[in-house]
């Protein structure tokens, strides 16, 4: 299978780029021949991605964080069509959050992702497009493997994502210290979504619109998410206040939170978000925009190895 694997050196707050030799011993033990590209600033992937497939590569391999295996499933399309239908997709896992490692279930380190390169396991995933707002209030699209949020989720990954002396922490201590930091300082808004045919109209904490189970490094925020049915799972965190917030906090990490009075979950297709407020969206743990925006899946789409 020609192979290409795209490396985001700066990932986990640099290690990826210091430890590559490491991987690529591995890789070199694990899969005949590959090709192989560096990532040299953000959004440089979807590129990188793209022209792989147009030149023939029938699989490419992430080496990097959730943003940067987010940035290669925006490359794998073109006019919501893969580029080529029998390319897949596979990633091996160095990055701060690994929320879509543990939405598959695989373990922390490189050892078993590469493994599984020289297996023939394929599933075919749904993958989320967003229609939304970027910074300049021009309209955007994005691709979304995992879960996308606005709300304090959005604000938190917009931390995370800027102040960089958090990602010297780790993964999920990093997430944890920007999700304390925005529960202190977020200000519920409200919000309307279209979905099913229903209007809902209230103040929100958070807004999850997942094909996933985690973000943010570790909670898991939709427990009953899977990324081959078809189905966005929307779990809504209401109009909680502080206290509430910090006493479901833990239970958001175990996925207990669900029958929480002030949660509500939705399953659908699609579903639209609007306020008068500009909210910031995060898709796969990375912050492009706000909404309005309009959430659709794209069913079994991506051919995914894991």
């Amino acid at each position: 299978m020609k192979t290409m694997v795209i490396v985001n050196p700066r990932s986990a707050n640099n290690k990826t780029g210091k430890i590559w030799p490491l991987i690529k011993e591995k890789l070199d033990a694990s899969i005949d021949s590959y090709a192989v590209c560096f990532t040299d600033k953000k959004n440089s992937a979807p590129l990188l991605t793209s022209d792989a497939l147009e030149k023939g590569f029938e699989r490419v391999v992430g080496v990097g964080g959730d943003g940067t295996f987010s940035e290669i499933v925006n490359g794998y399309f073109k006019n919501d069509k893969p580029i080529n239908k029998k390319a897949v997709l596979s990633f091996i896992s160095s990055g701060t959050g690994g929320d879509f490692r543990k939405t598959l279930g695989k373990p922390a380190g490189m050892d078993e992702a590469i493994r599984n390169l020289s297996g023939d396991k394929i599933i075919k995933a749904d993958v989320g497009k967003i229609v939304f707002k970027d910074f300049n209030s021009q309209n955007i699209q994005r691709y979304f493997i995992n879960i996308a949020s606005f709300g304090m989720g959005g604000e938190t990954a917009r931390r995370v994502n800027h102040i960089k002396f958090l990602k010297i922490f780790g993964g999920k201590t990093a997430f944890y210290l920007a999700t304390l930091h925005t529960m202190f300082s977020y200000k519920n808004t409200l919000v309307k979504l279209e979905c099913n045919g229903e209007i809902i109209e209230e103040k929100i904490r958070n807004i999850a619109v997942a094909n996933g189970r985690f973000h943010g490094g570790g909670m898991m925020i939709a427990p009953e998410a899977s990324i081959n049915d078809g189905f966005f799972d929307v779990v809504i965190l209401g109009d909680l206040n502080f206290l509430e917030i910090t006493m479901l906090a833990g239970r958001i990490y175990k996925g207990t939170h669900l029958d929480h009075p002030k949660v509500k979950t939705l399953r659908t297709k699609e579903v639209r978000a609007f306020s008068a407020e500009k909210i910031s969206i995060e898709n796969d743990g990375e912050v492009y925009g706000t909404i309005p925006a309009t959430f659709t899946v794209l069913p079994g789409i991506l051919r995914l190895q894991v």
